[in-house]
């Protein structure tokens, strides 16, 4: 109920349900709308003072305009900054990453504590890890206030899914975007993007199906507004025969779709076990040239880059290989694979520096202080934006023992540390790990760095579980000074 008092003249409201005088109703369940909008009218009419009040009601999620999004909606990474989180008081919104069975996935869940009002732009990048750490283009976030209401909203990777017909794609939802463009990669040069104009106005406001036909061969159609992509890439075949593709990659991603992942693997593979002959090169800086291409698109978008995961000296070979304005786009692309960079042992770190050194060294005899210099600043360019590989490249660790570090961590970042997890280090890996002299609550934070530097000192070679896996990359990212100094030490610690 709102009512207005002291005001002796007419009222107009824009929404609630008038209850005589100047009240008015609302349910809670099924208003529209996060604040009261009305216009008080001075005598003669002519004049008006407009009023907006907000309205005390269940903790929701809301459009900037004041609209609520339905129970079950859904957001899209790129329309996060459209809506913004309103409570009635001093609520934590919890998010937690779904599997294909849409269950939640252990150790791949984050909270914020709300005071009346988060724009969901500000959690945006939290959202994006987890949802793409998941390797899945139809993974979800299910997102739910602590308020034991049953409520929930979904966030997804994509706002929109291109339906095909005869007569082209159609978007659903319809897409209302002034900057929405329709491109295409074809799979025999997936690291071209070509715009094949606007999708204005005009189509927007009246949707019928894009009638397309982009060239020979398969193409990946979507639409794109700078950055944002909009939709879900659509497979889409030109009414030519594909050409001959200009790389070995290209070829191997026209393969059948059925086979496409088996004729990669065996493409890297090859590479990998020749990795300074000219031909494996080329292979690698293909695959370096399509990471930097992406421009949004997820890296799942594209199989080759699965194979991080399983060839563990791939990574390497393409860092090494890249320009240094290329190194940081590359490095993103573990933020979105099962898998992370500190987890790649010490032994491929160093045989790519020497494969890529030997090549410039004999690509460049005469001017080998030069080539000193190219791969010392390749080395620097990655420990710019991956400090945690330090050791791993070389590089001396911390003489502080592991116990100070991590009590210091304790002492400067205790509050901020999640204790409600579960550990998923122990018991498997207890022989592996410190018995800790602070509260068990703290030990999967301490653990992280510690199993991380076994691990990539090859120590241990048994797989990680998703759940390890996530938890150490969630360590990582959520206290990197910790992570770092307590890696270094531990790998140090021979």
């Amino acid at each position: 109920m709102m009512t207005i008092d002291g005001w002796p003249h007419d009222v107009t409201a824009t929404c609630g349900e008038p209850n005589g005088g100047l009240e008015w109703r609302f349910h809670r369940e099924h208003t529209a709308f996060s604040h009261f909008e009305f216009d008080l009218r001075f005598p003669g009419g002519s004049e008006t003072a407009q009023i907006r009040a907000p309205l005390k009601g269940h903790a929701w999620i809301y459009e900037w305009t004041g609209r609520r999004l339905q129970r079950d909606g859904r957001l899209s990474l790129a329309t996060l900054n459209q809506f913004v989180a309103r409570t009635p008081s001093r609520i934590e919104l919890w998010a937690e990453l779904l599997d294909a069975n849409r269950r939640p996935v252990p150790q791949a869940n984050a909270r914020w504590i709300i005071d009346e009002e988060l724009p969901m732009s500000v959690i945006a990048d939290d959202l994006a890890v987890m949802l793409r750490s998941s390797g899945r283009l139809d993974a979800r976030v299910r997102l739910d206030f602590n308020d034991s209401q049953d409520h929930h909203w979904y966030v997804s990777e994509f706002a929109h899914e291109l339906d095909s017909d005869p007569a082209g794609l159609t978007p659903r939802p319809a897409v209302l975007d002034p900057l929405a463009r329709i491109v295409g990669r074809p799979f025999a040069d997936a690291a071209r993007e070509t715009d094949f104009g606007p999708y204005g106005e005009r189509e927007q406001l009246n949707p019928r199906p894009i009638d397309l036909n982009p060239g020979p061969g398969a193409w990946l159609i979507y639409l794109r507004a700078n950055d944002r992509v909009l939709s879900r890439p659509r497979v889409v075949n030109g009414s030519e025969a594909p050409r001959m593709a200009p790389t070995a990659l290209g070829r191997a991603m026209l393969s059948d779709p059925s086979e496409r992942s088996a004729v990669l693997a065996a493409l890297v593979d090859r590479a990998l076990a020749d990795p300074g002959h000219e031909d494996s090169r080329e292979i690698i800086r293909s695959i370096a040239k399509l990471a930097v291409s992406l421009n949004g698109l997820p890296p799942s978008t594209f199989d080759v880059f699965r194979l991080l995961e399983t060839f563990p000296l791939l990574g390497p070979m393409i860092l090494y290989g890249a320009a240094a304005n290329e190194i940081e786009p590359i490095l993103r692309l573990a933020d979105n694979l099962k898998m992370a960079w500190c987890l790649v042992p010490q032994s491929y770190w160093k045989e790519a520096w020497e494969v890529w050194g030997e090549h410039f060294s004999a690509t460049f005899p005469d001017n080998l202080g030069d080539v000193a210099k190219l791969m010392t600043g390749k080395r620097a360019a990655l420990l710019h934006h991956e400090p945690s590989l330090a050791p791993l490249l070389g590089m001396s660790g911390s003489s502080e023992p592991i116990t100070v570090i991590a009590n210091s961590f304790l002492n400067r970042s205790g509050d901020r540390i999640r204790t409600e997890i579960s550990n998923p280090f122990r018991p498997r890996f207890e022989a592996l790990l410190p018995n800790w002299p602070f509260g068990r609550q703290f030990w999967r934070a301490a653990d992280a760095p510690i199993l991380a530097a076994r691990i990539a000192r090859g120590e241990m070679t048994e797989p990680l579980g998703d759940d390890e896996l996530t938890a150490i990359k969630d360590i990582a990212r959520a206290h990197p000074r910790y992570f770092t100094a307590a890696f270094a030490a531990q790998f140090g610690a021979w």
